[in-house]
This record gives C-alpha cells, structure tokens and sequence, in this order.
C-alpha cells in the first residue's frame, strides 16, 4: 500500500496523511466506552439473530421487516456484516467495531474528495463537523437498518457531489448503490426526488439519468424474486389486508408518538425534531444560508442545493404525517446537514463554518458514552441457564417470549444466544407448533395466566395455567408445556 505513494503528487499524499489523522481521531471519538454503552435492544437482537443464521448457512433474500404493512427489506444489511461476524467467531462486538469502521472510512472518503476543491483547514473542520454531528455519532455507534445506511449516504453524496457522473455505467452504478441504501430502511426513498434531482442537474445529457433508476430496479432483484416466490405475500399483506393502516392508524408501535395531519404544521414540527439530530433548525440552517449566498453573490450557483434541502424537507413533512419514530427522521436530516455542510464550505465567510463547530462542541451529545443499562450479558446467562438446568433439549420443539411492559414479545434477545448455542427455537410465526414455551422476564411478581397476545394465544393461554418457574441472576423463567 505504502510503495504506491510514490506514484502520488505531493499535495495528494499530504490530504492522505491529514486524512488518516482526521480519521484516527474520530474513530477514538467513536469508539470510546464503545463497549459499556452497548445497547443491546430488541431490534438489535433481531439483526444478530438474522446474520448469525446466515453465518450458519441459512441463507435469505430478506432483510428485516418494517413497520409499514408486511413489508421487508432486501438482506444487503444482514450480508455486509456476515464476513466479520464469521472471522471474529460470533463476536457480538465485531459487528458494532465494523460499524464504526465504516463511519470513519465515510468520513476518510469525504475528506480526500474535499480536499479536491477546498483549502485543507476547511476540510478537516468541515470533516469533524459531519463526524460529530449527532446523528451521525450516534449511529456510528449503534449498527442497526436506521443507522448504518448514513455511512453509505456519506459516500454516495460525497461521490455524485464532487466527481464527474457522465458515463452511464457510473450512472447506473450509482442507481444500484443508492437502491441498497433504499434496501437497509425505506426511509431513504424519501431522497429519491432530491437525489434524481440532483443527478439530472450535474448530467449534460438529461437523459442518461434513467440508468440511476435503472440501477435502483436491479437493487430490489432479491425483493422481486421473493415475491414471485411466495405470490406477492408482501404486497398482499401489506395493500390487499390493508396491514398498511396500522401504521397510518400509529397502531403498531407501543406508544407510538404521531406527527401532525396538517402538511404546513408538520413542516416546522418535524424541523423543531430535526433541530436535536444536528443541532440546528434545518429551517433556520437552510434560510440564514440563502441569505448568506445573496450578500455573496453566489445565490445562483448555489440555490439548487439550498432548494433540494427544502424540497427535501416538504416530502418528509408531507409522507411522515403519520405514525413518527426519530430514526424516520435520519435520512432527511442528514441529507440537508450534508447540504448545509457543503454550503459553508462554499462560503467567503469564514466564520460561519466556525460558528457551526463550536455550536456542535457546546452541545456535543455527551450521553452517549453513558453506561449502558441494556446488556446482553443477563440475556445470555438466561439461556445458558435453561439449557444447564435441561429446560429444553436440542430437538425439543421450543419457542421464546420476552414480557417487556406490558407485552409478550418475540425475544430475539434470547433466541440469539439459543441459536449461538444450538438449540434452535422454532420461529416467531410457529407458537402454535411448539410443545414447549420458556417465558423471560424482569417484571416481579408476574402471573403467567394473565398474559394476552397473539404469541400466547397462538401457542394456548390454558397451558399457561400451570408453569414452573425459574431464576437465572435478575430474570425469571416460566416453562410450560404442551402435555
């Protein structure tokens, strides 16, 4: 690697030394107490659950589900960390190491491209300025489908930005690359318009854009082969028994918060929410921006941006009047302090960029390096206390609830560790199958027969009548039995 240095100029290896030091430094900042504040939540669970059968050999064509309708992802999320999970030996923390590793190299890639048409000093604030951002600290830290993708936004932008698009296997490269992006949350479709926009105005010849949506028809292969499959399963899950509703309903998430019905009062409500992922009103970045190009004389050159970050926000405001979780407001979010971060790096007035950093440091998110109170450590002495105590046997037919206030859910936390260890619990769609059901819970003094939902009543509320009950560290097990 280091003999083909001497085939760069001069200035090319000095930005690739100021690059890998930018880098080190935010892959410490990334990485501190990495490990006591894992937060090793359900969603989380499910993924390792998923990479670790694949990692097995049970290979699939889908990726997680979603919370609209019966809609799953492509698996590209799922795949991209298969490899490190094989090579560390099922090391939970080889997934979330890769993660960040992905998130500097986002930013590396960034800085080189940058340093192509801006003054270093500019770059390297303007490199740390992306790096700390809130939303995208926190997500280096936490691989998940509403994360992870940010990395891939970062250099997906950062190429169509600063290099020629022209020829169209780029093009179409480009359109296969964003439609995996589309693939780790839907979410990201809400770029779609901004993005082709973007594309179209740096193509000479107009026409070419078409290879980009191209592009992003082949990334959803493994969807449509699915589909074909399985009689559009999906699609009639989620349009024809109108599963969709629930999610405009806001029916399918446990105190689910909700956006406002009115387009015009969504607009500055979902702004106010963007203002804590980077730290400022998206509104006010992109207006105080404006302003900034006309004093400069510059507004011509760079109203298209400005405009795609306010047309971007108008589609967020308009499609998300529904059911709201933060992590729908990513994509947008990071995709206009991209544009805002551009910007300034445009700009004659230094001090802007500078103003920008120290309002990042003032409210840098410091909670983030908190000690974890969601472990997996309880989780995996919960299992290996079952299969010690002979709860269950390798060919038992078993399945798996976590009660988390006040629901049974499916326990990916647990059947993770189950799986690691060979004993295969039957899936989340076969309660009625199973002859035996372990219940795990942290809740004192639960009663079994109380319990309501569809897991319990699909394996048989009556054989919860009569359970034996167990503890392993703060975590109470109830077994029942099919007899």
């Amino acid at each position: 690697m280091f003999g083909c240095l001497r085939y760069l100029s001069t200035e090319m290896k000095k930005n690739i030394i100021y690059g890998l030091i930018v880098a080190l430094i935010v892959f410490f900042v990334i990485i501190f107490r990495i490990n006591d504040s894992l937060i090793f939540h359900s969603d989380f669970a499910r993924d390792l659950f998923n990479i670790l059968k694949i990692s097995q050999g049970n290979q699939t064509l889908l990726g997680p589900k979603l919370s609209f309708g019966g809609l799953y992802t492509a698996s590209y999320y799922y795949y991209l960390f298969v490899p490190v999970f094989l090579l560390s030996g099922f090391k939970i923390m080889s997934i979330v190491y890769f993660n960040a590793l992905l998130f500097v190299l986002a930013i590396f890639y960034f800085f080189i491209n940058a340093c192509k048409k801006y003054p270093l000093w500019k770059v390297v604030v303007a490199s740390i300025l992306l790096a700390i951002v809130p939303i995208f600290l926190f997500s280096s830290r936490n691989p998940s489908i509403s994360n992870t993708h940010l990395a891939l936004l970062l250099i997906f932008l950062t190429f169509v930005y600063f290099n020629s698009i022209e020829q169209p296997i780029i093009i179409l490269i480009l359109g296969f690359f964003f439609g995996i992006i589309i693939n780790f949350g839907f979410l990201n479709l809400l770029l779609l318009l901004p993005i082709y926009s973007l594309i179209v105005y740096k193509l000479k010849k107009k026409v070419n854009s078409l290879y980009f949506l191209f592009g992003i028809a082949v990334s959803f292969i493994p969807l449509i082969l699915f589909e074909i499959k399985n009689n559009f399963v999906m699609l009639r899950n989620t349009f024809s028994n109108q599963s969709y509703l629930s999610w405009i309903g806001n029916k399918n998430i446990i105190h689910g918060a909700a956006a406002k019905k009115n387009v015009i009062e969504n607009f500055f409500y979902l702004s106010n929410r963007i203002t804590d992922l980077i730290v400022i009103n998206p509104i006010i970045g992109l207006v105080v921006l404006c302003l900034v190009n006309y004093y400069e004389k510059k507004l011509n050159k760079r109203i298209f941006y400005i405009l795609n970050g306010f047309l971007a926000l108008l589609i967020l405001s308009i499609l998300i009047r529904f059911q709201l979780a933060p992590h729908y407001l990513y994509p947008t979010a990071f995709f206009i302090f991209f544009i805002i971060t551009i910007t300034l790096l445009e700009s004659q007035y230094k001090i802007l960029i500078f103003l920008m950093f120290f309002l990042e440091i003032i409210l840098f998110p410091k909670h983030i390096y908190y000690k974890s109170t969601i472990r997996p450590e309880p989780f995996d002495q919960a299992v290996k206390y079952s299969i010690d105590n002979h709860l269950i046997e390798k060919d038992s037919h078993f399945n798996v609830v976590m009660i988390a206030d006040p629901n049974a859910i499916v326990g990916f936390d647990y059947r993770y560790f189950f799986q690691k260890y060979g004993f295969v619990p039957l899936s989340e769609f076969e309660y009625s199958q199973s002859d035996i059901l372990l219940i795990f819970t942290q809740k004192n003094n639960l009663d079994p027969s109380t319990l309501k939902s569809w897991e319990i009543e699909q394996f048989g509320k009556k054989y919860l009548l009569k359970t034996s009950k167990y503890k392993a560290g703060k975590t109470s097990i109830f077994k029942a039995e099919k007899r």
